[in-house]
């Protein structure tokens, strides 16, 4: 297995920066196509869980305003193959750390559900 082919590397990256401009501007259609649309996804909070893309995508709808900015102050993006990926970021508001975001990436081929 490749661990961080180029290529794959930079289409994560990508993703995850998008990933956080959503976040940040509380963008629900952005962060609702980046979710698997299943059940079984599982968002876990700082203080709260959604189970389920359509609860995850409720909790998203009831924010109603954009994220406080965080600055991430250690980004660790690995990917394993051509179809899988994790980053582990460490961040801060205002200079106080505030906490640790592991995410798992799948790539689903062909319409797979």
């Amino acid at each position: 297995m490749e661990i961080n082919n180029t290529k794959i590397l930079s289409e994560v990256t990508m993703q995850f920066h998008l990933y956080q401009q959503a976040l940040i501007d509380n963008d629900v259609d952005v962060l609702n196509k980046l979710f698997w649309d299943k059940s079984l996804t599982v968002r876990y909070g700082i203080s709260d869980n959604q189970y389920g893309h359509a609860d995850i995508s409720e909790y998203r709808k009831m924010l109603n305003k954009p994220m406080i900015k965080q600055y991430i102050q250690r980004c660790i993006i690995t990917t394993y193959g051509s179809d899988s990926a994790t980053t582990n970021i460490d961040s801060s508001v205002k200079g106080t750390m505030v906490g640790e975001v592991k995410l798992g990436y799948v790539c689903l081929k062909g319409g797979e559900s």
